[in-house]
Parts: structure tokens; C-alpha cells; sequence
């Protein structure tokens, strides 16, 4: 510390003396400052992933934080950690991943010291009140800054600036360096001669490669990395993280579609599949932003039985005998594709030829830009040949012979007739009769449901498999859709598939599965499968399709089916992690819903934001106003822009903060809102896990239904009883119909007593002792409300107080979800 002081006291005394000669070479010397040529960034190596790397010791005073690897080699010490923490790296102390990166450090820093320079400093220069363009900066002496150092980028991300330091860097208290338009940390590279010595509260950034040591006094951040060839790394409660570049923004590749007739060629009234392919040529998914349309040509239509498929998630529409496909929502996978298929028909002969128009995929990777055409020819079937009838023979007639006259008789008389005993009937004999054919017994269907794996690190994902057995010897066809609303925090995060017919709907960031149509043959079974992931929230979380969810022709599943996925946040895990959601979920066009944008910060200090969070709202989406926030620094919000930025601010440790702003839309459709891995930057590191959500805009969105919930009485011992109300509210002028089950789970301790019943319809599944209850169909009536009311129990064990929450969201109706939460507290001496 005294050295550093006299350092810089000597820097300032040098600085004085400065003749006007001297003076004037230095500024004849620093001219070329807005002519500096473009420079690569030298490779660091397996030292890329290290924040801290002494070659003698590393010691820490204080709570200091670093984001990423340290290590030391070829020395052995590192001292300080705790009360230092390394988070989203590993201590490498003397082990050959200290011994590598040493080396590939100094194989960046030779690589720099021999790169020539664009400007040459030749007395002690101080960079204060600088603005420095890229480019190579040399210093026959030492380098300092008492202020702010400004590092213009010029819009460019791959902009690099070098600085050759012959002897020390020394920062005076609170400096600070600055990127602007478009610079990033990760190519700002300090090569330092001898030492550097950052002062107290200096906001450092770079990559700092010194010959020797390293001094980081009280407070001091950098954004990059303090690499130490052969001395000392000294730290005082600092905060240090590894500076990752990011990638530059890549113009997006359109989509592009094709589409197919099999058979092309058909009998009037034939069948044939017409398949859409979507195709995305683009790293990452290509979400639609507005419904898919293919108008079939006139008189073409989709078949009495459409077997409509789908792939691309999102919903189809087909209805038998329609004109038109449509597809709403969904996304094509990254760099693949995903159909649509559907079988068509035609009574009349012809060829038929469909187009979709260039620009009618609408994706936020852009629409295509040329358009799709199949043909069906459909034929007249061939007559079927009459048969000609074979002629009967003429009979040749018997001449009849000429007879020979007699002589007249005299009369006999007439003899009296015996009359001729009539035959006795031949009796027709009676057939025995058929014996009626017993019926099938009809079996109702069961469901079954598992998640493999079972448990899973927070963010990681689970295959969730719904399977529909049917024991009876005809085929179940589903009457109603087969809904399964996963609970709180459990996503989805991938396609799903199927295999038993019908339409499957699974919007990616959406919180249910939907099946629509469909059967499971007769004595076997169908599956549906999707895989999910988690947004947040440790433990168990229970997955329930209740009794009477599955509907078919034969009745409906018995017995509920329930299965775990259990969320774990692995050890040492306290990188920060992000939530979004619209608050309502469906609006009208140009109806206004609240984008609430959820930090969360698991670690025990406080996580200061690094970089600026911007949340890129989908195309056709746009804020209305009424931006806020919890986390301090500045939001900027703008009215008609289409992003979101929070510069600056702080999770609190072990909490959470948020953002939230006032969205519109004009256009019908559903947009999904997506914020990836890696956007919110933090000084504990950045999120690992991206969060979807999806907001609805459609003519049939009307006023968020409300919930209210009550304990009587609110006081109990244990194993006593109270009653339960919960009261669904309306405000429309029309019937709120529930489109999700709607369940609410109780806190630990408390479970079901019987006595459940509901003025809602639909079907209320109470089963005794179980821990949640749950309404299946049912509707609110209009400017009205419906109530379910239970009994419920403690537990013999349970003590104390709990709350019973239900959170926005879990009422799901045609007319949007509940935007407040409900909650209700009961005491359980």
C-alpha cells in the first residue's frame, strides 16, 4: 500500500514537471488517437474461465466475491476464502488446471506485448477524462487514472482495445473505466510490465495480465480478469468477475414452408393428408407471432374425420368440412422443422391447387419470403360396366293334331262325381330362434402419469409421460379434452408427442397439456409426452389429472393420477435466476396486461446487477407505460417501444426484486415473450435458466375472474376440524367457463375432512386425507359468483399457523385468470 502511494505521488510529480516541449511532443504522440487500427483478441486459454490467478500466492481480506475460477501456480497459498466466495468456478490451488492456465496466460502475454502500437505515450500519462477508440496504446513508463477512462466502441461488439504498460498501473481512489456503444469487457486487454494497483472504490474493467502482482484495495470491482504471471494476487473485500463476450447480434434467417398432397392424385370423394413443413434454419427456435392460415381452394375440404397432427406445438385448428387450416402458436425447432397435417377431401373432379402466400408464416426469426404450392387432382371414378343378359331360348311350339269327326253318341247319363280328398298340409316348420348376443361390458378408461427423471437440478428438464389404458374390447374415443395443469413453477420446455391421435396442444413457457380428440384401442393403451422444466422453487412439486379428467365414449378414468417431480438446487448453486409472467394472461386487442419480470437471488449477499437486463418483447407487442421496479437502478420503459432495460440495481440476498411494466397488442394471437440464459448479469454470476411466458390477445378475453378464501372457524387444536369456503367471482356480462382445473393445494399439516361440495358445476375431486382439492369444468356465472366448500383437518402433529394461498394464475377461464392472489391464515394450537 505504501508503495502504491509513493507510485502515484511520484506519477503526479512527474506530471508537473512536464515542460511545454515535452508537453507538446506527448500531444504530437497521442494525435493518431482517432486512426487506430482494428485488432484481434489474443486467445487466453483455459485461462478464459479464471477470474483470480496468482503465481505466487493469492490472499483476500473481507467478504470479497469472485465470479469464476482462481487459482494460483506455481505457488501453493490461498488464503481468505472464507470470508471470500467463489461462485460459478473452482478453487484451483497449484493442480494442473492452475499449471495451464499459467501457461496459456503467459502465452497472451507475450502474445500481447509484441503486437505494435497505434499510439505511444513516452512520459507517465494519466487516462483520466480520456475517450479512447480502438487500438493498440503503448507506455514507455507507467500508466494511471484518477477518473474516468472512456473505451468507445463505435457500434462495433468486436471492437478491441490493447494497452502495453512498460511499468505500473496504478488507479487513484474511485476511478473507474467506461464502455460505450457497443464495447465489451472481454476485449479490453491491460499488459502490464511490472505491478498494478487498483484503488480504493475504482470500478475496473479489462483483463488485467501483470509480469508480477496484482494489488485490489478496499472495494475495488473488475469486470474482467486480474492474471498474475509470477506474484502476488492481494484482494480487500472486492468483487471480480470473468467477462464472457456476447455473442453479436446475428440477423435471423427466415423460415420458409412447403407443402404436400399424399396421395397428389384422388377419386372424387377420396382421401388425401395434406402436410405442411415448416422450416427454421436459425440456432434458435423460430417462434410464430401470428396464426398460420392455409386456405384450402375452392372445393377442397377438410375430411368428415381430419386426423389432424402437429408437431410444431401451438393449436390446430381443422373442423370437418372447413375450408381452412390453422395453426396458432407454436415454434420451429432450431435448426429443423416441425408439419402440420391433415387429411382433405373434394366431391367434385378437378385440380386444386393451394397456395400459402410469401409472408403468411409470421415467426420473430421474420416471415417467408416465398410461398408454398401443392396440387390435388381428384378423378372421376370409372362406371361400372352393365352386365348384358343372356336371352332365353324360344321353345318351339307342338303342332296340335288335326282330329277325325265321330259319330254323334247317344247320351250317356252323367255319373255323380267322387269327390278328390284334398292332400293333407305339409305343416312349415318353425325356426328355432338366434339368441341375442350378450354386450361387452363397457370398462371405463384409467390414466396413469410419471416424470423421468423424478428429481431434477433446478432448470434441468423431465420427460412427463400421461399414459391412457383402455382394458375393454372396443376402442375409447375421447369426448372431452384431456387437460393436465401442472402446478406452480413446472413448465413446458419442449415438443411434445403423441400416439394417440387427436390434436395436442403444448405451448412452450405455458403451465398445461392439452389433448383434444384421439382414442386408445381396445384393450392397449396411448401415450402423450412433454418434457418440462422448472422456473423456481425447491421441493416437491405434485403433479394431479383428477378423477373424471379423462372422458371417453366408455366412461371416464376412476382414480385420479398423481406423480412427483422433486426439484433440487445443486451445491454451491447461487448463480441468480429470472421469472416472467403477464398479469392477465389474455387480453382483447389492445386491451392492457402487466409484464412482471421476477430477479431472485439465492445466495446470502446481495447480487448487483453487471450489465443492463433487457427483455426484447415479441413482434406485435409493445409497452403502454407504467414501468416500475424493486430493484433500484434506472428502468426505461418508453410507451410504443418494444423492449424493456433495467440498467444498474440489486437482488437482495436470499430474496427477490422485480419489474414490471404496463403491454398492449392490436393483433389476435398468442406471443411468447422469452428471456434466455445468460441475459441477467450479476456480480454472483448469471441466470443458467431462460423463462417463457405467453400472452393471449383474442375477441373473447374479458375481465379477470377473482378469488377469495376463508377458514370457519380460523382457530383450531389439532386434529379439530374448520370449514372451507372459496368464492370464484365474475364481473362480465358473460359466463366465465373454466378452461383448466383449477386446484388448490394446502400447507403442511392440513388435509381433507369430507363435506366437499360446489354451486360451480364441473366435477369437485375431496378425497379424504389427501392435501389438495380440485374443480374439473365447471363456470361462474355471469356478473355472479360460485363457491366450493369443504371440511378440512389438522393433522394430530400439526401445530401453529398456516397459510393457505392460492397464487394469480390458477384460475384459468375464457375470460382470462386471476390477477390476485388469495390467502387465508388458520391456527392450529
Amino acid at each position: 500500500m505504501k508503495n502504491s502511494l509513493n507510485n502515484m505521488q511520484k506519477l503526479k510529480a512527474v506530471a508537473a514537471k512536464l515542460t511545454a516541449t515535452a508537453f507538446l511532443t506527448a500531444l504530437f504522440t497521442i494525435a493518431p488517437l482517432q486512426t487506430a487500427f482494428a485488432q484481434a483478441a489474443p486467445s487466453l486459454g483455459t485461462a478464459q474461465t479464471f477470474a483470480v490467478l496468482g503465481g505466487s500466492t493469492v490472499t483476500n481480506t473481507g467478504p470479497t466475491i469472485v465470479v469464476g475460477d482462481l487459482g494460483v501456480s506455481p505457488g501453493t497459498a490461498i488464503t481468505g476464502f472464507p470470508p471470500g466466495t467463489v461462485t460459478g468456478g473452482t478453487i484451483h490451488a497449484a493442480d494442473a488446471v492452475a499449471l495451464q492456465a499459467q501457461a496459456d496466460t503467459t502465452a497472451a502475454y507475450i502474445d500481447l506485448a509484441g503486437r505494435a502500437c497505434d499510439t505511444t505515450f513516452g512520459v507517465p500519462t494519466d487516462l483520466a477524462g480520456m475517450t479512447l477508440v480502438p487500438g493498440v496504446y503503448c507506455f514507455s513508463s507507467s500508466a494511471a487514472l484518477t477518473g474516468s477512462l472512456t473505451l468507445d466502441g463505435g457500434g462495433n461488439a468486436d471492437a478491441v482495445w490493447i494497452f502495453k504498460v512498460d511499468s505500473t498501473l496504478i488507479t487513484g481512489s474511485n476511478s473507474s473505466v467506461l464502455l460505450i456503444n457497443g464495447g465489451q469487457q472481454c476485449n479490453d486487454f491491460w499488459q502490464v510490465g511490472s505491478s498494478a494497483t487498483l484503488g480504493t472504490g475504482t470500478k475496473f474493467v479489462g483483463n488485467i495480465l501483470a509480469l508480477t502482482s496484482i494489488s485490489l484495495l478496499t472495494n475495488t470491482t473488475i469486470s474482467g480478469r486480474a492474471l498474475a504471471r509470477n506474484g502476488a494476487v492481494t484482494m480487500d473485500t472486492n468483487t471480480v468477475s470473468f467477462a464472457a463476450c456476447v455473442a453479436p447480434p446475428v440477423t435471423p434467417i427466415p423460415p420458409t414452408i412447403g407443402k404436400a398432397f399424399s396421395p397428389a392424385t384422388i377419386t372424387a370423394g377420396g382421401i388425401s393428408t395434406l402436410t405442411l413443413t415448416l422450416n427454421n434454419a436459425n440456432d434458435t427456435i423460430a417462434s410464430l407471432n401470428s396464426p398460420l392460415v392455409d386456405n384450402l381452394p375452392t372445393g377442397a375440404v377438410v375430411a368428415p374425420t381430419p386426423n389432424a397432427s402437429n408437431t410444431c406445438g401451438g393449436t390446430v385448428m381443422a373442423d370437418a368440412g372447413s375450408s381452412s387450416v390453422t395453426l396458432t402458436g407454436g415454434a420451429i425447432p432450431a435448426n429443423g422443422s416441425c408439419t402440420v397435417s391433415v387429411d382433405v377431401t373434394a366431391a367434385n373432379a378437378g385440380n386444386f391447387i393451394n397456395s400459402i402466400g410469401a409472408g403468411d408464416l409470421k415467426t420473430d426469426k421474420g416471415n417467408n419470403t416465398a410461398p408454398a404450392v401443392a396440387t390435388l387432382t381428384v378423378t372421376t371414378p370409372a362406371p361400372s360396366p352393365t352386365p348384358t343378359p343372356t336371352p332365353s331360348p324360344t321353345p318351339t311350339p307342338t303342332p296340335s293334331p288335326t282330329p277325325t269327326p265321330s259319330p254323334t253318341p247317344s247320351p250317356t247319363p252323367t255319373p255323380t262325381p267322387i269327390p278328390t280328398p284334398s292332400p293333407t298340409p305339409t305343416p312349415t316348420p318353425k325356426p328355432s330362434p338366434s339368441p341375442t348376443p350378450t354386450p361387452a361390458p363397457v370398462v371405463a378408461p384409467t390414466l396413469t402419469k410419471a416424470f423421468s427423471p423424478t428429481t431434477i437440478n433446478m432448470g434441468a428438464t423431465s420427460l412427463l409421460t400421461l399414459t391412457l389404458h383402455n382394458s375393454g374390447s372396443t376402442v375409447d374415443r375421447l369426448t372431452a379434452p384431456l387437460v393436465d395443469q401442472f402446478p406452480l413453477d413446472v413448465i413446458i420446455s419442449g415438443n411434445a408427442s403423441n400416439t394417440c391421435g387427436g390434436v395436442v396442444t403444448a405451448v412452450k413457457g405455458s403451465s398445461k397439456i392439452t389433448l383434444t380428440g384421439g382414442s386408445i384401442p381396445a384393450k392397449g393403451s396411448c401415450t402423450v409426452t412433454v418434457v418440462v422444466t422448472t422456473t423456481d422453487c425447491d421441493g416437491p412439486h405434485v403433479n394431479t389429472v383428477p378423477v373424471g379428467a379423462l372422458q371417453t365414449n366408455n366412461g371416464h378414468n376412476p382414480v385420479a393420477a398423481v406423480a412427483t417431480l422433486t426439484i433440487v438446487n445443486p451445491p454451491g448453486a447461487i448463480t441468480p435466476r429470472v421469472f416472467k409472467t403477464f398479469v392477465p394472461t389474455a387480453i382483447k386487442p389492445n386491451g392492457i396486461s402487466t409484464l412482471i419480470i421476477y430477479l431472485i437471488n439465492h445466495a446470502t449477499v446481495a447480487a448487483p446487477l453487471t450489465a443492463p437486463l433487457v427483455d426484447n418483447l415479441p413482434a406485435g407487442v409493445v409497452v403502454f407505460g407504467n414501468g416500475s421496479t424493486t430493484c433500484g437502478g434506472t428502468l426505461t420503459a418508453i410507451k410504443g417501444s418494444s423492449n424493456i432495460t433495467l440498467t444498474g440495481g440489486s437482488i437482495p440476498a436470499n430474496s427477490q426484486c422485480h419489474i414490471q411494466a404496463d403491454v398492449t397488442a392490436s393483433a389476435l394471437g398468442q406471443f411468447l415473450n422469452t428471456i434466455g440464459a445468460g441475459t441477467l448479469h450479476t456480480t454472483t454470476g448469471i441466470n443458467a435458466v431462460g423463462t417463457v411466458s405467453t400472452l393471449t390477445v383474442s375477441n373473447s378475453a374479458g375481465i379477470p375472474p377473482k378469488i377469495a378464501k376463508a377458514f370457519n372457524p380460523t382457530i383450531i387444536n389439532s386434529g379439530g376440524t374448520s370449514n372451507l369456503t372459496i368464492t370464484l367471482s365474475n364481473p362480465n356480462s358473460t359466463v366465465a367457463t373454466l378452461t383448466a382445473p383449477f386446484t388448490d393445494t394446502f400447507p403442511s399439516g392440513i388435509i381433507v375432512a369430507g363435506g366437499a361440495s360446489t354451486t360451480c358445476g364441473g366435477t369437485l375431486t375431496a378425497v379424504a386425507g389427501s392435501s389438495h382439492i380440485t374443480l374439473t369444468g365447471g363456470a361462474i356465472p355471469a356478473n355472479g359468483s360460485c363457491k366450493i366448500t369443504l371440511t378440512i383437518a389438522a393433522t394430530p402433529t400439526c401445530k401453529g399457523v398456516r397459510t393457505n394461498t392460492l397464487v394469480y394464475g390458477i384460475l384459468q377461464t375464457n375470460k382470462g385468470a386471476n390477477t390476485v392472489q388469495a390467502s387465508a391464515n388458520i391456527t392450529v394450537n
